[in-house]
């Protein structure tokens, strides 16, 4: 064998390893691209799924001193109008977003007010309200209570029991769960 033989020998030995080394590189790349586009999926799911819980649990509050004067009924109006507000933000997660809302009726009961007293709460007021969601149908908002419209994208009818509390100099609100004279929330805490 001459040394131009032994040189094409070797040069095709060499050129098989790095043919295997390229292939061995190029499979760990896309192993690596796979992975790491799955995490990014899955993170992505999971802060929607936290982002969309908050919003649902997400408690407002108005300080007592633009109240004097009014009603429970309008003090239950301006707090849950500023929940419902956050799902128009464009940045919420469109599940759970909303085009519109509106509350049609507040209403106290003796029930209501009775419990209120036993869970030493300002007031327990009954909603009903009506939201406008942009995907139709939206299980989310069909959830619970309400009526879906056929010929437009609104939900009526929704029903809320929110129990109306001080916390410091503000008024807040909870959702209650049913029984709502249990005094726990939907998001499962208790109302103080």
């Amino acid at each position: 064998m001459n040394t131009g033989e032994l040189f094409g020998f070797l040069w095709k030995i060499i050129m098989k390893k790095i043919y295997l080394w390229l292939v061995i590189v190029v499979l760990l790349f896309l192993l690596v691209v796979v992975a790491c586009s799955k995490q990014a999926t899955e993170t992505g799911q999971t802060k929607s799924i936290e982002s969309t819980s908050n919003a649902w649990n997400h408690w407002v509050s108005l300080p007592q001193s633009l109240f004097s004067g009014d009603s429970t009924e309008k003090i239950a109006e301006r707090l849950f109008s500023l929940y419902l507000d956050q799902f128009k933000d464009e940045l919420q997660d469109e599940s759970i977003q909303l085009d519109d809302y509106r509350i049609d009726n507040i209403a106290i009961s003796e029930k209501s007010a009775e419990c209120a007293k036993e869970l030493q709460v300002d007031s327990i007021v009954d909603l009903q309200y009506s939201v406008k969601p942009p995907v139709s149908p939206n299980p989310n908002w069909v959830a619970g209570s309400g009526v879906v419209s056929d010929s437009s994208q609104w939900i009526t009818e929704k029903l809320a029991t929110i129990a109306i509390y001080t916390d410091g100099s503000n008024y807040t609100f909870k959702t209650l769960g049913v029984p709502f004279c249990s005094g726990i929330a939907i998001d499962g805490n208790t109302l103080h």
